[in-house]
């Protein structure tokens, strides 16, 4: 179960406007092209999420300062287990590796 959905940031939502009626610099081509290939990650990350049969909650969209700027990250808690998530949407294939202790 969802129960913080995920939104546009406001600063997404702003340069999608403002692309097709302005000539961006490379710098804020780069910019809008990085929060909108994140924001197409994280959605496709909530819809692998939403197909998965484990009873879980989620609140998406958290921001924590971790002696830096802030990251947002993913809280999910099934069993009384939190899972914190960074959703990257790179190109190509990755996986997770459990290594034996």
């Amino acid at each position: 179960m969802i129960l913080k959905h995920r939104t546009e940031s406001d600063e997404l939502k702003i340069t999608n406007f403002l692309e097709p009626r302005m000539n961006f610099s490379e710098k804020e081509k780069q910019r809008h092209y990085s929060l909108r290939k994140g924001y197409e990650g994280e959605v496709r990350y909530d819809a692998w999420m939403t197909g998965l049969e484990i009873e879980n909650l989620t609140l998406n969209d958290l921001l924590f300062e971790m002696g830096g700027p802030f990251t947002k990250l993913i809280l999910l808690s099934s069993c009384r287990i939190p899972f914190i998530s960074n959703v990257k949407h790179y190109e190509g294939d990755y996986y997770y590796e459990v290594r034996a202790s």
